[in-house]
């Protein structure tokens, strides 16, 4: 589903080649999710803070990649499948980025994946229940465009 996300970002040089990358961002990330005959668009708002190590392979080309941690302010769905007390608002997860700089504007893909679970299923009440999420994570691949200014 598309999302969006909005934040900052700093760079700090660990060495020629290494840079340090910390982000905060608060995001609107989703999916479809179908559940017996019901099809349910579940919509997960968060802020995050991201910790990329990237490599310059030159002034214009990245890799890196590097954990999140997360708190959900927000989980709607389209058709409640799951009720809103069982989702886990904790999320730590690993990211991959492959950047280019084009002067002031720095296009990235990148990849999200959840370590946590979406919802809380060591909770007695939930392992008992009916849980179409059971076992769920976060992943996905985005397109990042950033503005730079010094």
């Amino acid at each position: 589903m598309p999302s969006w996300e909005a934040g900052f970002f700093s760079v700090a040089d660990i060495s020629e080649h290494v840079i340090l990358q910390p982000e905060i961002d608060y995001s609107d990330k989703g999916g479809k999710v179908t559940f017996e005959d019901t099809v349910c668009n579940v919509h997960l708002q968060s802020a995050n803070v991201r910790i990329l190590v990237s490599y310059l392979f030159n002034d214009r080309f990245s890799l890196g990649a590097g954990p999140y941690f997360s708190y959900m302010f927000k989980a709607s769905q389209s058709k409640v499948i799951v009720p809103k007390s069982w989702y886990s608002p904790f999320g730590v997860g690993f990211n991959a980025a492959a950047s280019v700089n084009a002067g002031l504007w720095i296009f990235s893909v990148r990849y999200d994946q959840s370590l946590t679970l979406l919802t809380r299923d060591g909770d007695v009440e939930i392992s008992k229940s009916i849980n179409p999420l059971k076992s769920s994570h976060v992943s996905g691949f985005s397109l990042v465009v950033c503005v730079g200014f010094d």
